[in-house]
């Protein structure tokens, strides 16, 4: 038996309307299953841990804000089962980076429920009590703020929806002071935004850390520093190659574990898209090895 829950408000409801399709693919090949429609985050984070109980595999079938929203139980037990994911969500930047080329709806389902297990790590964000996993990115500056703005305009899908939150964001948008501290590395100053990567894509496609690698026990961090308006237009298209990382605005690296940040409180960051806000000045990245098994 393998369990399947499905966020009904991924991808503009693409979810609900491929899932006659999935079963159908599912009944011709005479697998057995459980299909849990969910309606809120919580709803996800326990019909997950029912799931990781009764199934030896959990697929969702949704996108990237749908995977951490569950996987967020993670940080209190372990998560020992196979995981598969049909992405059918606005960005999909996880599975873009996990496999790096286009698949066919059909391959896609067949690496989500007949893939092999491969382990792959997650990142930490720890703020005095709290703590929130993170998949594929953690952002702070204009790129929260952005993926802030995104989640009014789900009209849109993947690059374009950010795009157009971006340029809504850049009337307003302001650098952000912080002092960015690690056991190999110090940094003080005005930051465009900064980057935590465990895999290479955020924003439905932007290449913000090309080089991470979510199996490899490392989280990349891409800082941009202050640039105007006109620059971070003009860099835009750098930011989706990945070529940003060349130029000497951008620092690029592995600058230890943890990574401490310090600002002036109530941080707008994202991880893999969905928005948290906390009213700290202080918060930590860190990696967590081997997080959990991704079917591939």
């Amino acid at each position: 038996m393998i369990g399947i829950i499905v966020n009904p408000y991924a991808g503009n409801g693409r979810t609900v309307k491929k899932l006659p399709f999935i079963k159908k693919w599912l009944d011709d090949k005479k697998v057995k299953y459980e299909v849990a429609i969910t309606n809120s985050r919580d709803e996800g984070k326990k019909k997950f841990l029912e799931f990781l109980e009764k199934f030896e595999r959990v697929i969702f079938v949704g996108g990237d804000g749908t995977l951490n929203s569950a996987l967020q139980a993670g940080i209190k037990r372990k998560i020992n089962k196979v995981i598969g994911m049909v992405p059918l969500g606005s960005g999909n930047d996880f599975t873009r980076g996990i496999f790096e080329k286009k698949l066919s709806f059909e391959q896609k389902l067949e690496k989500a429920f007949f893939g092999k297990p491969k382990e792959i790590d997650a990142g930490v964000l720890e703020a005095k009590n709290k703590k929130f996993i993170f998949l594929n990115g953690c952002g702070f500056g204009i790129d929260s703020q952005t993926a802030k703005k995104s989640e009014e305009l789900k009209i849109f899908k993947g690059i374009l929806r950010y795009l157009i939150s971006l340029f809504f964001v850049l009337k307003k948008f302001e650098p952000i002071s912080l002092k960015i501290n690690s056991h190999d590395f110090k940094y003080e100053g005005e930051v465009t935004l900064i980057t935590f990567g465990n895999g290479k894509y955020v924003g439905g496609g932007f290449k913000l850390t090309p080089l991470a690698d979510p199996s490899d026990g490392k989280l990349d961090v891409s800082i941009i520093k202050r640039l105007s308006k006109f620059q971070i237009l003009q860099k835009l298209p750098k930011a989706i190659m990945g070529t940003h990382i060349n130029d000497p605005y951008c620092i690029y690296g592995y600058f230890g574990n943890p990574v401490e940040i310090k600002g002036k409180g109530n941080y707008i960051f994202h991880l893999d898209g969905e928005i948290y806000e906390v009213k700290e000045n202080k918060v930590f990245i860190k990696i967590k090895k081997k997080f959990f098994k991704f079917s591939i």
